[in-house]
């Protein structure tokens, strides 16, 4: 087991194999925890902090960092500053803080939360949770069934479904909530891995958009090349959200299997862009 020091200038630290407590202090510094359920507190400064494999707990203190989690379930935390976490292999919760962050959750069922800022989430790999806040945020889900809410700001936050195209192989349902602005919604279709089906029901797979709103200016962007859809209408009945309100919910099909429902929303062929 190592406890580590460092100075107010720019330290390189190792840690051992061992659970290992590591503070840096001020000035850029490089961290590498390597093996051990590591605690590490890189302080002040552009530091760079690799926790390698064990459940690590990662703080970065004011600066620009690189916080790396490694394997294993991490705890990282970014704090004033734009940084750039990633989880690596693992269940992982990661706080970007103040600035314009980058979280990207890699392999594993992960949670993210932006923070205070313009934030870029990618979940990657895993049932994942994303989380905005204040300012404008990009979330991305990735593979797996995931929770995305740009927040309760007022920035125009761009929620997509993945970042490329989906092949197939394992059921997804995402779930998606905009801001109070004018969001962006991005899908791609192969929700359908699993049960293909025009109406949710257990098994299938497709995205739900909780609070999609036209009056606020959202939009809907379906991204496939040379793909027709249809929308059709009625109750959505949700086997995990139960019955939407009396108002009607949108649903969007491709060759008659579902991609997408819209709650308490009508939505026409003229409100879908393509993007390709």
């Amino acid at each position: 087991m190592a406890n580590l020091i460092g100075t107010i200038d720019d330290d390189l630290l190792f840690g051992e194999d061992t659970d290992d407590t590591i503070f840096g202090l001020a000035g850029n510094d490089r961290i590498e925890a390597r093996g051990g359920n590591d605690t590490i507190e890189a302080g002040d400064g552009n530091d760079f902090v690799d926790g390698g494999a064990g459940n690590d707990f990662v703080f970065g203190n004011a600066g620009v960092d690189t916080l790396n989690g490694g394997e294993g379930d991490d705890e990282i935390r970014g704090d004033a500053g734009n940084d750039i976490l990633s989880g690596g292999d693992g269940k992982d919760l990661m706080f970007g803080g103040a600035g314009n962050d980058r979280l990207n959750g890699e392999l594993g069922n992960d949670t993210l939360y932006g923070g205070l800022g313009t934030d870029t989430l990618d979940g990657g790999d895993g049932d994942d949770i994303l989380l905005g806040d204040g300012g404008r945020d990009f979330l991305t889900g990735g593979f797996g069934s995931d929770f995305l809410s740009g927040g309760g700001g007022s920035g125009r936050d761009v929620i997509n479904s993945h970042a490329t195209k989906v092949t197939g192989g394992v059921v997804e349902r995402d779930e998606m909530y905009g801001g109070s602005s004018a969001d962006v919604f991005n899908l791609r279709s192969d929700y359908l891995a699993g049960t293909a089906a025009s109406r949710p029901v257990a098994g299938s797979g497709y995205a739900i958009l909780a609070d999609f709103s036209l009056a606020e200016g959202d939009r809907l962007n379906l991204l496939d090349r040379n793909t027709s859809y249809t929308i059709e209408y009625g109750n959505a009945n949700d086997p995990v959200l139960g019955s939407g309100t009396a108002a009607a919910d949108t649903f969007i099909l491709r060759q008659g299997n579902l991609v997408a429902v819209v709650l308490d929303t009508t939505l026409l062929q003229s409100n879908l862009g393509q993007v390709v």
